[in-house]
């Protein structure tokens, strides 16, 4: 098997640019270096409002507390494709005392027994990353994964 080798021209503002299967940029170069995208997105969102759409490849630093008791409902993407991915982290570790309720919105979420249902998390300073796998031998394998999980106390 051969390398690949593919070489921008030389000269300033002659670039390289890598994207993803949803046009999201990997990697960039220029005549001064290169900027390589952080695994799921380099986008941080504070999410502070109830009802709140997540979207694919972006980090979400969650403030549930700024809702004074009451449960914050993230809604996942209705649509993803192989290797998406999504952060959450309760930053205020709130979480808690203000529950983050997710909903599927349609897809699945790894998870014994729990699939398509909606998930109610009440664990403080939680940190959750998710990535979706689409398979190709059966597609009720298609699911969010979780990748990485943590709490702290």
């Amino acid at each position: 098997m051969a390398d690949l080798i593919i070489k921008p021209a030389a000269g300033a503002g002659n670039k390289l640019i890598l994207q993803d299967q949803g046009g999201g940029v990997v990697l960039t170069t220029t005549d001064t270096g290169v900027t390589m995208q952080g695994i799921g997105g380099t986008d941080w969102v504070e999410v502070r409002t109830d009802n709140f759409q997540l979207e694919v490849n972006k980090n979400y630093m969650i403030d549930s507390g700024s809702l004074t008791g009451l449960p914050m409902n993230l809604i996942m993407p209705s649509s993803a494709i192989m290797g998406d991915r999504l952060t959450l982290i309760d930053a205020t570790k709130t979480s808690n005392s203000n529950t983050w309720i997710i909903n599927p919105n349609g897809l699945s979420i790894q998870s014994p027994g729990n699939g398509t249902s909606t998930w109610n998390l009440s664990q403080a300073a939680v940190s959750l990353q998710f990535i979706y796998f689409v398979s190709t031998r059966n597609s009720s394998y298609n699911e969010w994964l979780l990748t990485q999980t943590s709490w702290s106390h």
